[in-house]
């Protein structure tokens, strides 16, 4: 079987993985690996493939952001719209990656927070999640920005130096 139609097959099952309910059950589930699996895979096959795939990501953020801030506000809650704006935010986060390729140099002046950001960001998700800070953009931004401070905390008091000790 080739590496094309595993690849498929997996994001398929991801996306048709989707829960709904408030159950205790449901919401584990949501947040396992089974039910963000698609955006590894989807990660995973943009690599593989970058060669083909290129052109279409890079300079193409803006394009992405607005189709999927578009379909985030389509009032229509069904399986398709929810597959598609799960490859739209991947397409996004990817196209912005490369469609801005020194920005973050110029941001961070060569702090790299990004695997604070990787470590971090479940921690903060799952805090906000038991203390029922959810559905209201205002908590999104304030656990964005508490995950960049847990990430360059983590830079500077930890990563950095373990990365200097490896020189």
């Amino acid at each position: 079987m080739s590496k094309v139609v595993v690849f498929v097959v997996l994001i398929l099952m991801s996306c048709l993985l989707c829960v709904e309910g408030e159950s205790f059950a449901s919401i584990l589930f949501r947040l396992s690996i089974f039910n963000n699996l698609f955006y590894f895979i989807a990660g995973a096959m943009i690599y593989y493939f970058w060669n083909n795939v290129k052109v279409c990501l890079e300079g193409k953020f803006i394009i992405y952001l607005i189709i999927y801030v578009f379909i985030c506000l389509l009032p229509i809650d069904n399986m398709f719209v929810k597959i598609l704006s799960k490859f739209l935010l991947a397409a996004v986060t990817i196209s912005a990656a490369f469609s801005y390729k020194t920005i973050s140099n110029v941001l961070l002046r060569s702090h790299d927070i990004s695997y604070g950001m990787y470590i971090y960001n479940m921690l903060v998700v799952n805090v906000f999640i038991s203390l029922n800070f959810r559905n209201d953009v205002k908590y999104l931004f304030l656990a964005l920005f508490l995950n960049i401070v847990l990430a360059f905390i983590s830079w500077f008091l930890i990563e950095r130096k373990f990365l200097r000790l490896k020189k």
